[in-house]
């Protein structure tokens, strides 16, 4: 049982607990996250520009003449986290019984719902929407660079399914054939070395736009899946 005073408000919007958690923060393409934010991010920065002089999207941005705190990493945050900032006692409070920044609680407190007179009120909904997508895309932490990111050892032991990567293949052919000018050829790669490529396009590690999208649709199973594929053409 958490959030008592966080529930009651959101029950008063119309949201459930279910849908104030439903964010995946595992995101890292910004179409995905506006898709899911349900904004547009270059309309949100031009919004957030008011927001500005209160808050920095980052900590190393923060100014002392900013009254609010900055946004780096608040999606998922815990509420009043931010060390050295004064909070209110209202959101003190919601700190003490757990509550976290997630999308609903996000549009409550903008709107004026969730501790009125404490924040500008956002009364567009989506207003709130294009902001909550920029700052959301804005805060993204940097993508490691190549070679850096390493892939989890129970990842990389998925026992993929070469039948099933077969099929999900039929979408690379048209790309991949070997031999088809600039696109390399991926049939025989190391299992290691596509698993840990595929894993790199969906951390933003590797540049190209089209392999970002698509890994970024892939589910650790199905990449492994794709892996063995290739490995076992002759």
């Amino acid at each position: 049982m958490r959030l008592p005073v966080l529930s009651a408000v959101l029950a008063c919007c119309g949201a459930s607990l279910a849908m104030s958690q439903s964010l995946d923060l595992t995101l890292t393409d910004p179409d995905q996250i506006a898709a899911e934010c349900g904004g547009t991010a270059a309309a949100g920065e031009v919004l957030f520009t008011s927001c500005s002089a209160c808050h920095a999207l980052q900590p190393e941005d923060a100014r002392p003449t900013q009254a609010g705190p900055h946004l780096g990493a608040l999606f998922g945050r815990e509420v009043a986290a931010v060390d050295g900032y004064a909070y209110s006692p209202g959101l003190r409070q919601l700190q003490a019984e757990g509550a976290i920044w997630e999308r609903e609680a996000l549009h409550a407190y903008l709107q004026g719902d969730l501790l009125p007179d404490t924040h500008p009120v956002v009364a567009g909904e989506q207003d709130r929407r294009d902001i909550l997508t920029f700052v959301r895309v804005a805060t993204l932490p940097p993508p490691p660079a190549r070679g850096e990111l390493v892939v989890p050892p129970e990842v990389l032991a998925i026992e993929g399914d070469p039948a099933y990567g077969e099929y999900l293949a039929s979408e690379c052919a048209g790309c991949h054939r070997s031999g088809s000018g600039n696109v390399p050829a991926i049939d025989l790669l190391d299992g290691e070395y596509f698993i840990t490529a595929m894993h790199e396009y969906r951390a933003r590690a590797r540049t190209n736009e089209t392999m970002r999208l698509i890994a970024a649709r892939l589910t650790d199973e199905e990449i492994a899946a794709l892996a063995a594929y290739y490995l076992s053409i002759e």
